[in-house]
């Protein structure tokens, strides 16, 4: 199983919009498998989304198709003057043991 984790450092006077948009836009999409974070200590108003996929081509396909849609241009044009500065984008390979 892999796990996306994108983190977003946003204006402090937009975290909560962000943490909102985001959530909408996974229930629009029916995405069940993902979590948000927003930070409590440490680097204030900061998002983080952890997404899991089965595998490597679920993620690149699921991406793949959201980056392609008209919707995601919307959400994207939104989403961005909300972030104060870039964020980081990490893939994870959840180790079973």
């Amino acid at each position: 199983m892999l796990v996306d984790r994108r983190t977003f450092y946003l204006k402090p006077e937009h975290a909560n919009t962000a943490v909102q948009m985001m959530v909408a836009e996974n229930h629009r999409l029916g995405v069940t498998q993902v979590r948000f974070y927003l930070s409590m200590t440490g680097r204030f108003n900061t998002l983080v989304g952890e997404w899991e996929f089965e595998n490597l081509a679920a993620y690149e396909k699921f991406w793949k198709e959201w980056g392609g849609s008209p919707e995601a241009t919307v959400f994207l044009e939104k989403f961005r003057p909300l972030n104060e500065t870039v964020g980081t984008h990490e893939l994870w390979n959840l180790v079973q043991y």
